[in-house]
């Protein structure tokens, strides 16, 4: 566009250029032909015949006074031409810088977008991580609560002559609730466990399965719970909770530790 508004205000001056050229050329012609003529030169109105009859320092004289009004004029157009064609750079110029200024802008624009993008893929994937662990720990929690259930239907505690089933369901409608009341009674029944034990023999399990598979569920939701964090730990079913029913379930099946050795244990 620059490039045509250059060329149609090239027109103009070349065409002045051409004009004043030609009345140039013409007054020249005009006035050599009405000039005197020396004697020894033949009589003629052509314009060679003129020419030639004239010594060489005239001759260059002539053509001198001629061509040195045109070169001025097409000196003039030249450095008219030039300024135009400076002019229309400078305005492509301007126009590209502000073409490129226009493109940064839009980058800009562009790269906050995708930024903004990433960061709510970003949030979306931690999102549905967190989703997915809270969502794991529930099972785990169902888990827990299944065996347990088991365990206090199946197995017996024989200690002597007496057998006896030291656990009990819960009617508490809520499961995280539940949990926390069959972990309180592993805690508390491994508090006396100790002073059931005699000379006359340790309290024996039936079916002891059942207290390995609590305990290696109870494991799976103490990592869960760790993992996941406070904000997404099912209260009261906190880690230190959890550690310590742990510790009971691990004293409860081996009978080597006292409770609280299991728990710093898993602590470090």
């Amino acid at each position: 566009m620059m490039k045509d508004e250059a060329a149609h205000k090239r027109s103009p001056i070349i065409w002045v250029a051409l004009t004043l050229t030609v009345l140039f050329l013409a007054l020249f012609g005009a006035l050599l032909l009405n000039t005197a003529m020396p004697s020894e030169c033949p009589a003629g109105v052509w314009l060679l015949e003129r020419l030639a009859c004239l010594s060489p320092n005239e001759l260059g004289d002539t053509f001198a006074g001629a061509f040195a009004p045109v070169a001025f004029v097409w000196l003039v157009t030249a450095v008219l031409l030039q300024r135009d064609e400076l002019a229309a750079q400078r305005q492509e110029l301007r126009q590209s810088r502000e073409v490129a200024e226009q493109q940064f802008e839009e980058s800009k624009r562009n790269v906050d977008y995708i930024r903004q993008q990433t960061e709510l893929m970003i949030g979306e994937h931690e999102e549905a991580e967190a989703r997915a662990e809270i969502k794991s720990l529930v099972s785990a929690i169902v888990d827990a609560l299944q065996s347990f259930e088991a365990m206090a239907e199946n197995m017996k505690v024989t200690h002597v002559f007496d057998t006896l089933s030291p656990f009990k369901k819960s009617s508490e409608p809520s499961i995280p609730r539940q949990l926390e009341g069959y972990i309180k009674q592993v805690i508390e029944f491994s508090e006396i466990v100790p002073d059931l034990n005699s000379d006359n023999g340790p309290v024996e399990y039936e079916e002891p399965a059942h207290l390995e598979r609590f305990e290696a569920d109870l494991q799976q939701l103490l990592r869960k719970t760790m993992k996941v964090g406070q904000q997404g730990a099912h209260d009261p079913l906190t880690p230190d909770f959890l550690g310590k029913g742990l510790a009971a379930v691990h004293y409860l099946r081996t009978k080597d530790d006292p409770p609280d050795y299991f728990f710093e244990k898993t602590e470090e």
